[in-house]
């Protein structure tokens, strides 16, 4: 893992016999990377090395045998305070204790997080004096200091801040609790702070040898080879492509990725590795590669699906279950039980079908036993039994508020119910398993400061010890290592590539603690991000560490940020080097070798097979030719989200259906015209009542939005008749409402598509003329018409079509009824019409866009008949709206920064 020669002398020296070594480092991959060198210099296995720890699993690990001392030695035992109950212990005194702090918007969780972190800053150092500057933050913390400190003393705990001086006691006073070794070695510490120097200080003053570590400012450091990408997407995949460039020519090299932060864009760089360096595995080709590439940003447990999973099913009520979470427990496969095989594929594609059941019925919410009835009726066993069971046990032991061991006993029992344990499967999941057992342990745990609580609490609380829980699978011998800059003190690498070095990103700014005097905090030494003075101080230490850390190193950054910003490079680089770097190509269009290129067919695009559809077909070939393809030939649209219903789209239903009864009785302008205003809203108020009976099932989940919804719609019908009597000056006759139409298109092909298509309203005019209107309950003007890929092809396609079909279309118009004060009535009309139709927004003329639409029709519907599917959205937001990105992969055929649009969650 390590160069021969550096830390080599320091660590044989701790294999000597008789040696009892000590070896501290400040992250565990430095402890594992000295571990493996350790047993590489032996010629043994790991298992056999000494000692080698971070100082803080160190602490961890022998403060609660120091507490057990003092426990035997007759002193009164004390308890170390996990973090949650910590978090928790913090949280009451805050809601106790607001101060001037305003109560109503006080965010106790965030608050007891920094207070935890003061606290640990005020153990670590010293107690700030009270002649230091105050804030009402500092005030606050001040008044909660000795409450916390009381809490303490009376409960008999010790938080996690208190080990190192209890450790250093400890030490001092010769406890058999503390082994004193003979040779101490402290690896990878750019600087120290007081709690380690206290301890390495007591066990030298035990006699305990301290071995210096190999300084790596003595080597020669590595020339700098410094480029710039236009933003972050197309950084991270240049990154990718020059190593495996790389490997592909030294498998055995060992290169870090180093950052500033990883965790901002490591989903991105997570995908984008994958994609370049493990082309195999993510084409899904069953001899999948091995991964050679180690992300340093461990997930938390909470973000296994394991986990999530039964987190989920714990959240089960017996009635009103949301169906967000039904859908989540459907999809996940966990109700399958014991399963395997080809039963619990089948299972898993029935609760599939189940869910979109469910999902097209829009019910918002269902109880457990509708779920078991809807799962049995779908030939599903086992599921509703035990879901039958996990009602009864809900309903027959519910209980207000529970101790956090009982919560945790309860929940075991209600997993086992649902034979959640029977899916543990694999090292991964099995690890996940073995930390979900000690996050409900620490559950437990925080009975010692809250003796009951909730349901509601108890899982929260769960949820937040799951989510501060990092859990990541060992990962050895992969060549490439993505890590902060920090984090690589003390590694050795052949090649570097130092990302995102941004002058806001290297030096970090600073960020003192708001509840303790920033002066303060300025004059302790070793306290990270106080000031901005020594975080460039820090920032220059590790920079010259990682230049000497390799025999190449490469710096980048993206001189656009996520929001276009620009960036400047960190002072720490040299720009003389600059240079921007080749446009970099997918590895699909590089292949390694000729034997590895996949074989294709000529490039002929093949025929459509599905020729029957409607204006939505034109939407989509209009808005990129794969949305097209997926959605009609492939079926893959994505699946509507449940929401609160009536959601946006019933809500246009009940306009349509409300406006359809209105005009049902009202015929014609001479109709109209002769309503008083009173009048008006006698039928507006029958036809949003005759809407809302006929579309009762929108309301299943809420029937008191009923009385509301009716007046709401009632009212936005009257304006919009109110608009149409005073606007629409000439005379005009409904012909038909919701009228159904087919025809083929376009004219001239051997075999055309057929088009089936509803028209809102027809308004018949001047003689044999029509308009047709299309309502819109969000504002549309003409503009959407325009060019060869119009946006909104529906209604050019309606009087391209009815104009084949022998009709004199004289316009076409949008009835926007948004709102009751935004009724408006816009498009495109023949000049006898053009003064009774209110001009649109974009100054078109009839005859020419009629001529345009035709053309564009006819042109859209040719390629799609022809095959043309390649990716070609109209405009970046049409593949937000698709979803379908992951079968087209625009993002790697538009080149590196097409990905950039997107964000990490």
């Amino acid at each position: 893992m390590l160069k021969p020669g550096l830390r080599d002398e320091a660590l044989l020296a701790l294999l000597e016999p008789g040696r009892r070594p000590l070896v501290f480092t400040r992250t565990r991959r430095l402890a594992r990377a000295l571990r493996l060198r350790v047993a590489e210099l032996r010629g043994e296995g790991v298992a056999v090395t000494p000692p080698i720890h971070t100082f803080d699993a160190w602490l961890l690990e022998n403060g609660p045998k120091v507490l057990a001392a003092e426990h035997a030695g007759g002193a009164a035992g004390r308890l170390l305070l996990t973090r949650a109950a910590e978090q928790l212990l913090w949280e009451r005194v805050i809601v106790a204790n607001p101060g001037k702090l305003p109560r109503e918007l006080l965010d106790a969780s965030a608050l007891a997080a920094t207070a935890a972190e003061a606290w640990r800053r005020v153990r670590v150092w010293e107690r700030p004096g009270n002649d230091e500057f105050v804030t009402e933050d500092v005030d606050a913390f001040r008044a909660w200091l000795p409450k916390f400190e009381e809490q303490l003393e009376k409960g008999g705990f010790v938080t996690a801040a208190d080990l190192s001086r209890l450790v250093e006691t400890a030490i001092i006073a010769a406890s058999p609790a503390i082994e004193i070794p003979s040779d101490l070695l402290v690896a990878g510490f750019e600087r120290w702070d007081p709690a380690i120097r206290r301890v390495v200080d007591a066990f030298i003053a035990r006699g305990a040898k301290l071995h210096e570590d190999a300084d790596p400012l003595s080597r020669t450091p590595a020339p700098i080879h410094l480029w710039t990408a236009t933003t972050t997407g197309g950084e991270l995949r240049e990154v990718a492509l020059r190593i495996r460039r790389l490997l592909r020519e030294a498998p055995d090299l060992r290169i870090g990725v180093l950052a500033p932060a990883v965790a901002p864009f490591a989903a991105r760089l997570e995908r984008i590795f994958e994609e370049e360096l493990d082309p195999v595995g993510t084409s899904g080709d069953g001899n999948r590669a091995v991964r050679c590439f180690d992300l340093s940003t461990a997930p938390t447990l909470d973000s296994y699906p394991l986990i999530a999973d039964a987190i989920d099913l714990l959240s089960l009520p017996s009635r009103r279950v949301p169906f967000a979470l039904v859908s989540r427990v459907l999809l996940s496969g966990r109700l399958c039980g014991s399963a395997r095989g080809a039963e619990l594929e089948r299972q898993r594609a029935n609760m599939g079908a189940v869910e979109a059941r469910l999902r097209r019925r829009r019910a918002a919410v269902l109880s457990l036993n509708d779920l078991g009835d809807v799962l049995r009726q779908a030939g599903i066993k086992g599921a509703p039994d035990r879901l039958a069971r996990l009602t009864s046990r809900l309903e027959e032991k519910a209980a207000p508020k529970r101790s956090p061991s009982q919560w945790r006993s309860e929940w075991i029992k209600r997993l086992e119910i649902l034979e959640w344990t029977s899916t543990v499967d694999g090292e991964v999941e099995g690890l996940a398993f073995k930390h979900w057992r000690d996050a409900v342990d620490e559950l437990a745990m925080l009975e010692t400061v809250e003796t009951s609580m909730s349901a509601d609490e108890a899982l929260a609380r769960l949820r937040a010890i799951c989510g501060a829980m990092q859990v990541q699978p060992a990962s050895t011998g992969l060549g490439v290592q993505v890590l902060d800059l920090l984090d690589a003190t003390g590694l050795e690498f052949d090649v570097v590539f130092a990302i995102a070095m941004t002058s806001s990103a290297f030096p970090a700014p600073p960020r003192p603690n708001p509840l303790l005097p920033v002066r303060w905090q300025r004059r302790q030494e070793g306290m990270p991000r106080v000031s901005v003075e020594s975080e460039r101080e820090l920032a220059g230490i590790v920079w010259e560490r990682v230049v000497r850390s390799a025999r190449e190193v490469h710096a980048s950054y993206a001189v656009l940020g996520d929001g276009d910003e620009e960036q400047m490079p960190s002072a720490h680089l040299d720009r003389s080097g600059e240079h921007p770097p080749a446009a970099p190509q997918p590895w699909w269009l590089e292949a390694w070798d000729d034997a590895q290129r996949e074989p294709r067919p000529a490039d002929v695009a093949g025929a459509a097979r599905v020729r029957r559809g409607s204006a939505t077909l034109f939407a989509h070939q209009s808005d990129c030719p794969f949305r097209a393809f997926a959605s009609r030939r492939l079926g893959a649209e994505a699946l509507a989200a449940m929401q609160p219903q009536p959601d946006r789209a019933r809500r246009g239903e009940l306009v349509h259906d409300a406006l359809k009864h209105a005009y049902g009785e009202i015929e014609s302008k001479t109709d109209l015209d002769g309503l008083s205003d009173g009048n008006i809203d006698e039928h507006a108020q029958r036809a949003a009542a005759a809407a809302i009976d006929a579309n009762t099932e929108f309301f299943a989940d809420a029937l008191h939005l009923k009385a509301s919804a009716q007046g709401w719609l009632s009212a936005l019908v009257a304006s919009w008749m109110r608009y149409e009597k005073g606007a629409r000056t000439a005379a005009w006759t409904v012909e038909s409402l919701e009228s159904s139409f087919t025809e083929r298109f376009p004219p001239g092909v051997a075999d055309p598509l057929t088009i089936s298509f509803r028209t809102d309203r027809i308004d018949a005019v001047d003689g044999d003329g029509i308009l047709v209107l299309d309502y819109k309950t969000s504002p549309k003007s003409a503009s959407v018409w325009r060019g060869e890929r119009p946006e909104q092809p529906q209604l050019p396609l309606y009087q391209v079509l009815l104009s084949i079909l022998g009709r004199r279309v004289e316009g076409i118009a949008f009835a926007n009824v948004a709102a009751r004060d935004r009724c408006e009535l816009t498009g495109l009309s023949t000049q006898r019409l053009a003064d009774k139709l209110p001009a649109p927004s974009a100054k078109i003329d009839y005859a020419t866009g009629s001529r345009d639409w035709q053309a564009a029709l006819d042109a859209l519907a040719r390629d799609y008949l022809a095959g043309v599917t390649a990716p070609d959205p109209r405009k970046p937001s049409v593949c937000k709206q698709c979803r379908a990105d992951a079968l087209c992969r625009i993002r790697e055929t538009a080149g590196a920064d097409a990905d950039e649009a997107e964000g990490d969650e």
